[in-house]
């Protein structure tokens, strides 16, 4: 029962919070030791992935996405990477989708913290419920503790998101974080209380009421 009721509780009150707006961010500068220039491989993994995210535009370019599909997946897996997890923040939503998929093939739990950070940012319920997969898939413990800390944010919808996504993975971690998002925010909702009273009273030449 406390699987069903805690999540639908959570985000009543998440719901209930003041609806600020995010300020616009980019994604997190990596140090410059990592800032290292593409290679020839990292590059055509990205003229694939450009073509396979244009799919939509035309059927010509549906027929090329197909063909950049293949010519990726033949691509070493470690000149997938970055482009991979580059493709994480560009349009459209599909190639959003495709890439969360392709770094959970991959295997690699390095990329489980660019999965997180974007998939509490991504507007579109499909793909971030496709980063949830991912990020289910890849097993790393460390992204509950890293959604439960996003349950602290100032902003209303980055709460609700990573609510949802501690609700989609199923882990039993997550529970500690919610219950505690819960009762920190439990008071700006209308309250119910329940009291069970057995009243015992000797009735002799009058009557009682109880209201």
């Amino acid at each position: 029962m406390i699987r069903i009721a805690l999540p639908l509780c959570l985000l009543l009150a998440l719901a209930s919070t003041a609806h600020a707006r995010p300020e616009a961010k980019t994604a997190p500068t990596k140090k410059k030791a990592a800032a290292k220039q593409l290679t020839k491989d990292e590059k055509l993994a990205l003229a694939w992935l450009g073509q396979i995210g244009a799919a939509s535009k035309s059927k010509a370019a549906a027929a090329k996405a197909v063909q950049a599909k293949r010519l990726f997946a033949v691509l070493p897996s470690k000149a997938k990477l970055r482009p991979l997890v580059k493709a994480l923040h560009t349009e459209p939503a599909a190639l959003r989708i495709f890439a969360a998929r392709a770094l959970a093939a991959l295997g690699e739990r390095e990329v489980v913290r660019p999965l997180l950070w974007r998939l509490i940012r991504e507007p579109k319920k499909g793909a971030r419920a496709a980063m949830v997969r991912a990020v289910r898939s890849l097993k790393d413990e460390g992204s509950v503790h890293v959604l439960g800390r996003a349950l602290g944010s100032r902003y209303a919808v980055y709460r609700e998101r990573a609510a949802e996504a501690l609700v989609a993975l199923g882990d039993e971690l997550a529970y500690p974080y919610l219950i505690d998002a819960w009762e920190r925010r439990s008071g700006e909702f209308p309250r119910s209380y329940f009291a069970q009273i057995t009243q015992h009273a000797h009735i002799s030449e009058y009557d009682v009421e109880v209201a």
